[in-house]
């Protein structure tokens, strides 16, 4: 099997994505300078980085990865406990079915010794155990529904549950394997994409050797300090009535949030007016900052009431 994949950057998937971002939108406005270095720096590659890291963004995260084998998991627990109490069950039927002398022996056989482990969520323990006990009410059937004691349905319930319990196990263990490949794979897009922006910030550097302004632009540190919002704090904005806030020095993965009581629209950048791109922001909504620029404007309709909202702004 392959080996799992190791990350190769030393931040959040969160915060490479929007290094990514950053990185990519500080090339594209430094494009000649590129393409005199290497002519292979041009637009379309930076469409296709961009395509890259929004492949990448939404491979499945842990959670929606997870929840598919943790369904499984749920339902194969449920179902195990259905199996070890009708195994409870074909133990009483033992008890009354042999003297004392013999029951040990006969426990055995319908498997008390792997009992413990497969009540303790041993899956696979579990699932020898009621292959014993299967067999084994396949072998005593004759003895054990003697004297009216175990009904003649039981061995087919019985079977019905081991099936079932097996199909479950079964799936588990796929949607299990499945989620292993999953996080390999995300792990690896996210290593292509921190790779070939860290490559592209190496030529930067030679690029801009006698710039240190632009220099900085392309340090994977200095950018990721930029998404941390290492000096920063989370501010509260009061939108006028019938009016706009144009909200400055936003962190990279700064969410704004509608904390007041009427509807604002959140634009891209400093607009006087709100434009069709305007994204509805109800009361209690929650929006990421907009790529490619650390400044947003908010529109307050609202004829009478102020708008509140709260975002991550960078401080000096």
């Amino acid at each position: 099997m392959t080996q799992p994949e190791e990350t190769n950057y030393n931040c959040t998937q969160t915060e490479l994505y929007a290094a990514c971002a950053i990185g990519l939108s500080s090339y594209r406005e430094n494009i000649t300078d590129f393409t005199a270095f290497k002519a292979r720096y041009d637009t379309p590659w930076a469409d296709t980085f961009q395509a890259e890291i929004t492949a990448a963004e939404t491979l499945p995260n842990f959670q929606a990865r997870d929840e598919v084998s943790e369904t499984a998991n749920i339902l194969l627990t449920l179902k195990a406990k259905e199996c070890t109490d009708k195994w409870q069950d074909l133990k009483r039927y033992i008890l009354d079915a042999w003297p004392e002398i013999l029951q040990k022996p006969k426990l055995e056989a319908a498997g008390s010794n792997l009992y413990p482990k497969a009540a303790n969520q041993n899956w696979d323990i579990l699932k020898s155990m009621l292959i014993q006990a299967n067999q084994f009410i396949i072998n005593y059937n004759t003895e054990l529904t003697a004297n009216q004691n175990m009904p003649p349905a039981f061995q087919t319930d019985f079977q019905t549950l081991k099936t079932d319990f097996e199909t479950l196990l079964a799936n588990f263990k796929d949607k299990e394997q499945d989620t292993k490949q999953q996080t390999h794979q995300k792990i690896a897009a996210n290593n292509a994409i921190y790779k070939k922006l860290t490559l592209m910030f190496g030529d930067a550097q030679a690029i801009f050797r006698n710039n240190p302004v632009l220099k900085d632009r392309f340090i994977f540190t200095k950018v990721l300090e930029l998404v941390r919002g290492s000096k920063n704090i989370t501010k509260s904005f009061d939108i006028p009535s019938s009016n706009r806030l144009v909200i400055n020095r936003l962190v990279a993965n700064s969410e704004i949030t509608n904390t007041g009581t009427v509807i604002l629209w959140l634009d891209s950048s400093d607009q006087t007016t709100q434009t069709t791109a305007a994204l509805q922001l109800n009361p209690g909504d929650i929006l990421p900052k907009p790529l490619n620029t650390n400044t947003i404007t908010l529109f307050n309709p609202h004829p009478t009431t102020p708008g509140k909202a709260t975002a991550r702004i960078t401080v000096d």
